[in-house]
């Protein structure tokens, strides 16, 4: 069963406001940590929603024949865009050996 990538939500294209906020938002820091929503008391993690959703994309990650949009950030950073999916990768490389 082939899933579409956006799980049956139509990509709406975003356009910036007209003017820009000059306010805060938001309200004071939480009392106590975070905590990821599948932790327990017990420490023990519960099942994950991701497989509950149902959201399957065959061309996540990168691969030779995906179409990819890229965008070099710095000599050692770039931004890879997924065309298909929209799908943002940073890569990062440590060590260049030429030869």
């Amino acid at each position: 069963m082939m899933l579409s990538p956006f799980c049956g939500i139509d990509p709406v294209p975003w356009s910036p406001p007209q003017e820009a906020k000059r306010t805060g938002a938001g309200g004071p820091p939480p009392s106590t940590a975070w905590q990821p929503s599948g932790e327990r008391e017990s420490g023990q993690r519960g099942v994950g929603t991701a497989s509950a959703i149902g959201c399957i994309a065959d061309n996540d990650g990168v691969l030779p024949w995906f179409p990819m949009e890229r965008h070099p950030i710095s000599d050692r950073l770039e931004l890879m865009v997924n065309l298909s999916n929209r799908n943002v990768v940073l890569a990062y490389r440590e060590l260049t050996v030429s030869g």
